[in-house]
């Protein structure tokens, strides 16, 4: 199980070849000195950042918003991991100051900078240590019997497959090595050695894998370590040379991102991982890391995890414990595919250099002094937890071979269920254990994992578990045990409190996890959790009628029993730091006297216990103040009560610290139900401070809720359970940081509005489902400045019959073609309202119907009325208008030669410059004549072509024609109209087609040859002007076209000079006379010998 962590360091690596970090980078010694130096900085590359946008950016579409960003401060982009949606830029200079600026930018997600992982391995200086202990150990140079994986038992059940493909992210691996050469993987889509791309992925001979360094496909390691964990994993076996790996038949897929140094880059390993899960890559290990968070890396590797791969991760090398405030990455994000590995010894004792976590760290596995391969075909003994990860992937590879239906998650489970457990390694990694590859192979599949439930200090807190498990048992009340399949996501909602407790956080492993009383682990092992309670503030000040809520710094006040006034017990304040101030607050109503003791052990004058009324200060002691009473009268009404302990900028005194006990009050107490006008819940507040009621502020009845002072980063929460419900509604008002401290409504842990800044009070309604949800309220803040009053409110809420109408806007060729009103989104209206909604297109665009819930024969109804019964969802669909051509003319011309005499009507036209677009693609024009009131297509002419001649034609007779343009989708415009004779009138000219579909072409001359006008159709004489060679492109014709004729024109004749095939592109017309002017046309040919319009030439 991986908790959420939020810090990352680069450890360098310390070799004993001397080799060092990179210049800049502040190093880690490895090799087990002691805790992580905390003066250890990051090292990064100083001129790129990982960027990644948000998916709704503010006010622009996503691609303009980028550009603007990009544009504004000049970033140049280096690479894009379409993967998670992440983009590698250089920055113009340094790059913290655009860091920072782009932290700021409502379109950006996150702006990190490219950190710098290295390797963590040592050469020790015993030449004795090269034996394969870890594999199968005898006791040689002085180990333990069996403190080994036992590799020769699993070998007799499968020493592997090649059709396992293990990738090694590291600097890359010595593919010529005698002991590895057998087992490489090799690109079935690339041809070696040939200078080309040949699978087209970015990379040129990528046959063993990729250089992310140099983006190439030669991934040759330059500094061994790589080589070396690719010995351990899979060594050809039983070959008579060198070692053996883990896995005798495997592929190793070599994927380079450390240098020669043994540093790498964030963006460079990111690009490791696209490329091994685009090669259907299943297994990693990753013998690397670093003490800073990467988000961008952790959605790579979730990335990975969508694509089926288990990642394999060194835990690291500083005796650091992961699960505390400075953990090792990535072997310490949460993803659940990431298997972490300490390292055990020849002793099965956890390596000395070793890092550990009961939370972080899953198994261990031999580490220390391990020989296998390396560079220059040689061989060499490392230790480090980078020798335990490849031990593990070699396994993940037997296991992955012997059982090829088993996903990740099957892999994993056999590899942590089958470890030997040992006493070393009890609350050092999570299973307790180190790998054995003998039981792991042999057991069979894990079909569940136990989960113990547990409270402190005291059993008997209910705790509702979603869902039941494979025994049909859910919710309990502590201790309990629930048993699961592997990896089900299980859903714990602790009690807020039970008598004399109140909820505080929930521990895994007796680490802490989460502060929220709704906890969600995926099951992936044994675990064991726990609800941890606190003395209640209540109980600590004597009166269970009042509800308290803490906060401020550190927490504010908690209950405990070392010091009290009276009943064992008292409200303490958690010690505090310079300017920090920590509070505990309820609300009452009077009126009533108010009596308390309080005591203080302070700096005095300085540092000071006050009690507020309603915001304003009513008392204060300070320094060394004993057990003294204090007495406050209290109007009517509704009241806040605050007590607060402050410390000034230095200077302790005394124990620092404040008491509040025996608190009574005789009137009675107020209550959020009260104040929501929902008595009848059981209502829960929380997070880093909490709501209250009050009555300075409200919609309704005299009070509302509030939420409670915050620091930066803080949030607090209130909620409910409901069931049966069919629909909420509320009212709510926030006073905020705007755009970055925000009240927000969740429903089972789903966002379903959100409003900051200065926002007055305003109506909510949304739907609920059958069944049971939560309801959540909370007002969080971000890490810096305070606006406003800093807070949130809420009143008023109701709940009954709702129904939802979800609208939304869909646009053909184009965006942003119009809105709706209500506008688009989700609306909430009592069930029987009758609702009328209208589509609105922009400007160019027209309304093309509406989808979705719409009855049928209204899909064109605008306004469209509506009675909501059910939830309903809408789409207004809007087309981009074609124009019609402009200056559409009609004329009628003779057309004779020796061999056709006609008549026909000439139409020409020019494009609608309205229709250049870049989301319009004319691609044609249609041609229609208006035959008893119908239109009727007679042609169609690709766009370049601006002329149709209509043939066959009465030449006495009267034609109305309509011309449109079509897009590549085959939709048609409006049409322009002409006459011929030109006084004839225009019937049909209003008519407009907006969607319909392209009808079939008729076999007409005009539609099987387009004309070719303005494509290229040249002559050119000889030195001697004797003779003109004519030419011409193969798109003169049409797709009919069996041939072209050539004629020769004089006098308005035309002379047939020669017929060719249709793959004949030119022809000589020999003995002309040198000075005089030979004018042709080039005609297409349709089968029967249907002539297409002819294309003219004059050759002078």
């Amino acid at each position: 199980m991986k908790k959420g962590t939020a810090v990352i360091a680069g450890a360098a690596l310390a070799l004993a070849l001397a080799f060092g970090p990179a210049a800049g980078v502040a190093a880690r010694a490895s090799g087990g000195t002691g805790a992580a130096d905390e003066a250890v900085r990051p090292a990064y590359a100083p001129d790129r950042l990982l960027v990644k946008f948000k998916d709704d950016p503010a006010g622009l579409p996503a691609v303009r918003a980028r550009g603007v960003v990009e544009a504004a401060h000049g970033l140049k982009e280096l690479r894009h991991f379409a993967s998670i949606g992440v983009r590698l830029y250089q920055t113009p200079g340094p790059m913290e100051g655009v860091r920072k600026d782009l932290a700021m930018d409502p379109n950006v997600a996150y702006a990190e900078p490219d950190y710098v992982l290295t390797i963590g391995a040592t050469f020790p200086n015993d030449p004795s240590f090269g034996q394969l202990w870890g594999l199968h150990n005898t006791g040689q140079s002085g180990g333990t019997v069996d403190a080994d994986i036992d590799a020769p038992e699993a070998w007799d059940l499968t020493r592997g497959s090649a059709t396992v493909v293990v990738g090694i992210i590291d600097s890359g691996v010595e593919y010529t090595h005698s002991d590895l050469a057998a087992n490489m993987w090799t690109n079935p889509g690339e041809v070696a050695g040939n200078g080309q791309d040949d699978d087209h992925n970015g990379y040129i001979d990528d046959v063993y894998g990729i250089n992310a360094i140099t983006g190439t496909g030669d991934p040759m390691d330059d500094n061994g370590h790589g080589t070396h964990c690719a010995g351990t994993v899979g060594a050809v076996g039983n070959n008579g040379l060198g070692v053996a790996g883990v896995c005798w038949t495997v592929r190793i897929m070599a994927l380079k991102f450390l240098d020669s140094h043994g540093s790498g880059y964030d963006s460079d390993a990111i690009e490791c991982l696209e490329y091994a899960a685009s090669k259907g890559v299943r297994i990693l290990s990753n013998s690397y890391g670093g003490y800073f968070y990467n988000q961008a890396m952790t959605e790579a590797i979730a990335a990975a995890e969508a694509s089926g791969i288990l990642f394999m991760a060194a835990a690291g090398n500083e005796t650091v414990d992961n699960d505390g405030d400075d953990p090792h990455y990535p072997s310490s994000y949460p993803n659940p595919n990431i298997l972490a590995v300490a390292s055990t010894d020849r002793y099965d004792n956890l390596s000395t250099f070793s890092n550990y976590g009961l939370m972080t760290v899953d198994v261990a596995a031999p580490g220390s002094s391990i020989y296998s391969t390396f560079i220059g075909n040689a061989y060499a003994t490392y230790s480090g937890t980078s020798m335990s990860s490849p031990h593990v992937a070699g396994l993940a590879a037997l296991i992955a071979s012997l059982h090829p239906s088993l996903d990740w998650k099957g892999i994993k489970s056999r590899i942590l269920s089958g470890v030997d457990p040992l006493a070393a390694l009890q609350g050092k990694v999570l299973t307790g254990g180190r790998v054995n590859a003998y039981r792991s192979l042999s057991m069979a599949d894990v079909a569940s994992y136990d989960l113990a439930v547990q409270s402190a200090p005291a059993p008997g807190a209910a705790v509702a578990v979603s869902p039941d498990d494979l025994d049909g048992a859910g919710d309990g009340t502590t201790p309990f045990t629930r048993r699961f399949a592997p990896y089900t996501p299980v859903t714990l909602t602790a009690a807020a409190s039970f008598p004399g407790y109140e909820f505080d956080h929930w521990a895994l492993e007796g680490v802490g996890v989460s502060d929220d009383q709704t906890f969600t682990l995926a099951l992936d092992y044994d675990h064991t959790l726990t609800a941890q309670y606190v003395l209640s503030l209540a109980e600590a000040v004597d009166n269970a009628a009042l509800a308290f809520i803490r906060g401020g710094s550190q927490g504010g006040f908690f209950g405990q029993t070392a010091v009290s006034y009276a009943g064992g017990d008292a409200a303490e304040t958690y010690p505090l730091g310079s300017r920090e101030r920590g509070y505990m607050q309820t609300s009452v109503r009077g009126p009533g006297d108010l009596t308390f003791r309080w005591k203080v052990s302070s700096q005095p004058t300085s540092d000071f216990l006050k009690l507020s009324i309603d915001g304003v200060e009513a008392g204060r002691i300070s320094g060394e103040v004993d057990w003294q009473q204090a007495t406050f009268a209290l109007g009517t009404g509704l009241h806040v009560l605050q007590w607060d302990y402050s410390k000034d900028t230095n200077t302790d005194g005394g124990s620092d610290l404040a008491w509040v006990d025996a608190v009574q009050f005789g009137g009675t107490a107020a209550t959020l139900g009260q104040a929501l006008e929902q008595e009848p819940l059981s209502w829960v507040t929380g997070g880093d401070g909490g709501w209250y009621p009050q009555g300075a502020v409200y919609h309704y009845d005299g009070d509302a809720a509030r939420s409670s002072e915050l620091l930066d980063s803080q949030q607090a929460f209130v909620g409910t359970t409901v069931t049966g419900q069919t629909g909420v509604s509320f009212f709510w008002k926030v006073s905020s940081e705007s755009g970055y401290d925000f009240l927000s409504f969740y429903i089972d842990g789903v966002l379903q509005a959100r409003i900051s800044g200065e926002v007055d009070w305003q109506s909510r309604e949304f739907v609920l489902d059958t069944g049971t949800h939560v309801l959540r309220w909370i007002y969080a803040k971000d890490s810096n400045t305070v606006a406003g009053s800093d807070c949130g409110w809420l009143d008023q809420v109701a709940f009954g019959d709702l129904c939802t109408l979800t609208l939304g806007t869909a646009t053909v060729d184009g965006v942003d073609g119009g809105t709706t009103s209500p506008a688009p989104g989700v609306h909430t209206y009592d069930t029987g309202t009758e609702v009328e909604v209208a589509a609105l297109p922009a400007a160019d665009f027209l309304f093309g119907g509406w989808t979705g819930n719409v009855e049928a024969g209204h899909e064109g109804d605008n306004p469209l009325e509506l009675v909501l019964t059910a939830n309903l969802s809408l789409t207004a669909n809007f087309l981009r208008i074609v124009y019609p051509p402009l200056g559409l003319d009609a004329d009628q011309v003779e057309n004779r030669s020796l061999f056709v005499s006609e008549t026909l009507n000439a139409l020409t036209w020019s494009d609608n410059p309205a229709n250049a677009s870049d989301d319009l693609d004319i691609a044609a024009y249609r041609i229609y004549v208006l035959e008893d009131a119908t239109w009727t297509l007679v042609g169609e002419v690709d766009a370049g072509v601006h002329t149709f001649w209509h043939r066959g034609i009465d030449p006495g007779g009267a034609y109305t024609y309509g011309v449109c343009a079509v897009t590549a989708a085959g939709r048609e415009g409006e049409r322009a109209v002409v006459s011929y004779p030109a006084d004839l009138p225009a019937e049909g000219a209003a008519a407009r087609t907006v969607a319909a579909a392209a009808p079939a072409r008729p076999a007409t001359e005009a539609a099987l040859v387009g004309n070719p006008v303005g494509r290229p159709f040249q002559g050119k004489r000889d030195q001697a002007g004797t003779s003109i060679a004519l030419a011409w492109e193969d798109s003169a014709g049409g797709p009919e076209t069996v041939g072209y004729r050539i004629y020769l024109v004089r006098k308005g004749v035309r002379t047939l000079l020669a017929g060719v095939g249709p793959e004949v592109r030119s022809y000589t017309h020999k003995n002309v006379e040198p000075r005089r002017t030979y004018a042709y046309e080039l005609v297409p040919v349709a089968r029967g010998g249907r002539e297409g319009r002819a294309i003219g030439l004059d050759v002078k």
